[in-house]
């Protein structure tokens, strides 16, 4: 019987545990901000940030313009994919660690307990100065394990132009919703692809590709 209560008792400690490695985001808010038009004139780069934390509501927003579901009946997203085939997803590095988004649960899992923003762009400052990284990852291969009936086989120089598409949108959603918001940003295509894949235990054709250092203003 006590043998019983200790295996019962170390499942739990080891579900609590799980459980405390994902965050529930709350659900986007889609009332606020500026117009369309608006935040396309205030759309720009920044690099000075302050290191103010991004609260979760900011993070779900973000992370929604980005890459969220904006039609339910469908499961449709907010940016496009070729063939509706999307190789990208999304890391969100933080100092608290670094979490994979679930765009479907619009969760959080923790990754890496580790602070890699430093990796998010060749100088090793402006993530560190920052609220988040978004951290764009791609299957390289997606485009080649399987398409839609009767299409013939993608090549892969046609595959990396798709995924770049794919990119290009969600960076543009990204820096949109900064703009709306009152945040800075800066899109890195220059990081450091060796630590971000060891630290993230990526392999094969999966690799980071572009990222993009949100944050707030620096305080005046």
């Amino acid at each position: 019987m006590n043998m019983m209560k200790d295996i019962l008792c170390v499942a739990l400690i080891s579900v609590s545990l799980f459980a405390a490695e994902v965050i529930q985001l709350p659900a986007p808010q889609l009332n606020e901000g500026t117009t369309l038009a608006e935040a396309i004139q205030n759309r720009k780069t920044d690099r000075d940030f302050s290191n103010r934390e991004l609260p979760p509501q900011i993070l779900s927003n973000l992370l929604w313009a980005a890459n969220g579901i904006n039609r339910p009946e469908t499961g449709k997203r907010t940016v496009p994919a070729a063939i509706a085939k999307y190789a990208i997803r999304l890391y969100v590095l933080t100092a608290k660690g670094t979490y994979l988004h679930d765009y479907q649960k619009n969760t959080l899992t923790l990754v890496n307990e580790k602070d890699l923003r430093a990796y998010a762009e060749f100088r090793g400052t402006m993530g560190p100065a920052a609220g988040a990284v978004i951290l764009m990852v791609a299957d390289m291969d997606t485009f080649q394990q399987g398409t839609p009936a009767g299409r013939p086989a993608i090549p892969k120089d046609k595959s990396t132009l798709w995924i770049g598409y794919e990119s290009g949108s969600i960076g543009q959603d990204i820096y949109l919703y900064c703009a709306s918001a009152g945040l800075n940003a800066v899109c890195c295509a220059s990081f450091n692809e060796e630590a971000l894949t060891t630290a993230l235990d990526l392999h094969g054709s999966v690799r980071p590709i572009m990222d993009v250092i949100v944050g707030y203003p620096p305080e005046k």
